[in-house]
């Protein structure tokens, strides 16, 4: 085989996707509003993360001493 045979094989695989998502959905999947999330939502959601466990372990602990 000659190498210009392959070269445009290798041209056409170095190209991206289709489906590659655009410069304003990338990284926001899970974002309803097209954006990243700030530091104080971030913040905010790991708060409300970890006052939930907190409150369901509260509740396991009280069945657990009451039963």
């Amino acid at each position: 085989m000659n190498p210009s045979a392959k070269a445009p094989r290798k041209a056409t695989g170095s190209q991206p996707p289709v489906q590659t998502p655009g410069k304003a959905e990338r990284g926001t999947q899970g974002d309803p509003a097209g954006r990243k999330p700030t530091l104080w939502e971030r913040v905010r959601l790991a708060l409300m993360s970890v006052v939930l466990f907190l409150w369901i372990a509260a509740l396991v602990a009280l069945a657990i001493l009451t039963s």
